[in-house]
């Protein structure tokens, strides 16, 4: 996940390893959106945004100048991304979920729709067109050239500790896309707790992402899936480790190739056990292919 805060919201454009349409082109899933509600962030008094590569958790702390605060903290269990928000005082929280390919309606291959309260995103491919047109440009046959892209699909499950009634999807634009957004309100509270299942493969079960997602935001469940997260990176970094003038600080040119070569390992880790692993030289970053004219709904080529 892409994850930044801006105009006093916390984004995050999600995305799978396998998540690879019909054209055979890793795709994102959609953004997420989260607003609080009666906790003016938009200037702040203080900010700041961490990554924790101990624990693999992303931190953001914000205070607002009539002295509330609020922390956003993000994790990963497995493909489940979970989203922590803490408060000083109860506030309810705006969700938002923004497609740039989905339409509201339940038809085409991009489809968004509710699981007893639950959002469910779902994109399912057919024979891939990418593999074809190469055989037909090589005289081949088509079914002889295989695709791990045909017939798979991807998509993602989002629930939440508390109820969430949400908003039949409308025409939206975020920070880099146009498309449609679905917005539920969850109840005022000090702390709140979104899970939001990935998913990727050749079989699809939605409703198994949706029992993932409530799983995890169970409070009774909450605490052993950090413990087994944390367990799991504390076995990740005793394996090796470069450490190049710990204490000599960000401004030391041999500080910031130990802490790149820290990095670099942690986003090789979060893809170590995908499906297609990527492996790009500088990380494991993926992006939208530009698509030029910019046709409307189709990707837009600045999502990369």
């Amino acid at each position: 996940a892409n994850v930044w805060f801006a105009q006093g919201q916390l984004h995050a454009l999600l995305a799978h390893n396998g998540a690879y349409d019909a054209d055979e082109v890793l795709r994102k899933l959609g953004a997420l959106r989260i607003r609080v509600d009666g906790v003016d962030l938009a200037s702040p008094k203080s900010f700041s945004q961490a990554l924790r590569l101990a624990a693999g958790t992303i931190v953001i702390k914000a205070a607002a100048a009539d002295g509330a605060t609020v922390e956003h903290r993000l994790w990963f269990s497995s493909e489940t991304l979970l989203i922590e928000t803490r408060a000083s005082k109860p506030v309810a929280l705006e969700l938002g979920y923004g497609s740039w390919r989905a339409n509201p309606a339940l038809r085409g291959d991009d489809q968004v729709n509710l699981d007893e309260g639950a959002l469910v995103y779902v994109h399912r491919n057919g024979p891939t067109r990418r593999s074809r047109q190469l055989a037909d440009e090589q005289r081949a046959d088509p079914a002889k050239v295989a695709s791990p892209a045909a017939d798979r699909g991807y998509g993602c499950a989002i629930a939440a500790r508390g109820a969430l009634a949400w908003r039949r999807p409308v025409e939206a634009a975020g920070p880099s896309w146009h498309g449609h957004e679905g917005t539920a309100a969850s109840p005022a509270a000090r702390e709140h707790l979104f899970a939001v299942t990935l998913g990727a493969g050749p079989k699809l079960d939605p409703s198994a992402w949706v029992g993932r997602s409530r799983t995890l935001v169970d409070p009774g469940v909450t605490p052993s899936i950090r413990e087994t997260v944390d367990n799991r990176w504390e076995e990740f970094w005793s394996r090796s480790f470069v450490f190049i003038r710990p204490k000599a600080g960000p401004s030391d040119p041999a500080f910031q190739v130990g802490r790149n070569y820290q990095l670099h390992r942690l986003m090789d880790s979060a893809n170590a056990e995908g499906e297609l692993p990527l492996r790009p030289n500088g990380g494991s970053y993926s992006v939208d292919a530009p698509v030029a004219p910019f046709p409307a709904g189709l990707d837009n080529p600045s999502l990369g």
